[in-house]
């Protein structure tokens, strides 16, 4: 039983690093013998909160009886099936590498797979790289685009210093024990808060006029935050543990904190702007 959060996080690793074979397997099947992957974005959840469960006995028997801790699931099937859609590709499958980016923070430390499938996820890195290029290094990226092909980020890994290529097997290894430990913490603070799957999320800054985009620590795929500009700015989230970065004049900044959005958590100022 995890019961201690040293011991959730040495389980979630374990757990991360299971459904990662799993996960690798079944493509690598699929591949050889023509066929589509079988392991849903559904059956992945479903297993990683099987295998919750058996190390946390309260959990377990909150899942019978809670709809939230049930649509919690259902919830954060989307970000994993789009990282599933990464994994099969083939043009990366060609490199053997998926991209990966460096954050200042988060749960486990390690560095957070970054969703190529995301037309903002591929802009938001270009002008990080703009803001950071000399001039000689700038006009090389004058080709990248937003369609975010394999290739393309090869050269991004080339010029970014936060942005590595990994192979596929510890990219998903790093995707799954995030989400497995994002996962079990949202669901106790659910199941302890008696609290709804979702909470309506407050972010303040200090500057006027930037557009919010956030996205869940295991994943780097940026969604718009909010129907406004700053601030501040509230939207409707599923409980879990996010990032932040704001857009002004074409230019994006991030914010190196991580923020948990939960029944007890409903706001919070970033500190990068």
């Amino acid at each position: 039983m995890a019961d201690t959060p040293e011991e959730m996080t040495q389980e979630s690793l374990s757990i991360g690093d299971k459904i990662a074979d799993i996960v690798i397997r079944d493509v690598d099947y699929a591949r050889s013998y023509g066929r589509e992957p079988e392991y849903t974005a559904e059956h992945v959840v479903d297993n990683i909160a099987d295998r919750i469960d058996s190390s946390d006995r309260e959990l377990e028997i909150a899942r019978v009886r809670n709809y939230a801790d049930r649509e919690l699931g259902t919830l954060l099937v989307p970000f994993v099936d789009r990282f599933l859609k990464l994994v099969r590709r083939e043009d990366f499958r060609q490199i053997e590498n998926l991209p990966l980016l460096r954050v200042g923070a988060n749960d486990l430390r390690l560095e957070v797979p970054i969703d190529a499938g995301n037309q903002r996820a591929t802009v938001s890195i270009v002008a990080r790289m703009r803001a950071i290029l000399s001039d000689p290094e700038l006009r090389r990226t004058s080709e990248l685009d937003e369609r975010g092909g394999a290739y393309q980020w090869r050269r991004i890994a080339e010029l970014a210093p936060f942005v590595e290529l990994r192979p596929h097997r510890e990219a998903a290894t790093n995707f799954f024990s995030l989400f497995t430990l994002s996962f079990w913490s949202a669901r106790r603070s659910i199941n302890s808060s008696g609290g709804p799957a979702t909470v309506n999320f407050t972010v303040d800054c200090a500057t006027y006029g930037y557009q919010l985009e956030y996205w869940p620590q295991f994943l780097f795929s940026p969604i718009v935050f909010g129907a406004k500009l700053t601030r501040p700015v509230s939207a409707v989230i599923p409980v879990n543990h996010y990032h932040f970065q704001g857009w002004i004049g074409g230019t994006v900044t991030p914010d190196g904190g991580l923020y948990v959005a939960d029944p007890n958590n409903t706001a919070t100022t970033l500190r990068a702007f």
